[in-house]
């Protein structure tokens, strides 16, 4: 793998600032002409170094979030096994015991 130099430092923080630059903003940030600046570009996308040109989504543009807290008891001798393939959780808990959770 080749090593970056400064200029290509350069590039890279100031793509990670704001990937949506200009040729021109971006030379005149490292110091390079346009030309010079595309042919690094190309050769960072081509080498791997630079994947990839992304966004950050704003709140409102995010998909809604639903959170819920659900207690399920099973029978005595059953557990969850079949069905936490079926659930998409973010955190899950145990408790043991006797619960008020009714059985439906």
């Amino acid at each position: 793998m080749t090593e970056l130099d400064e200029k290509d430092r350069l590039l890279l923080a100031a793509l990670r600032k704001d990937s949506r630059q200009s040729l021109v903003a971006l030379a005149r940030h490292a110091g390079l002409s346009r030309s010079a600046t595309h042919e690094r570009l190309r050769r960072l996308e081509t080498k791997g170094t630079i994947a990839g040109y992304t966004i950050r989504l704003g709140v409102e543009a995010k998909a809604p979030v639903v959170r819920a807290l659900v207690a399920v008891a099973f029978q005595p001798g059953k557990n969850c096994d079949h069905v936490l393939p079926h659930i998409q959780a973010c955190r899950t808990s145990s408790v043991a015991g006797r619960s008020p959770a009714r059985r439906i």
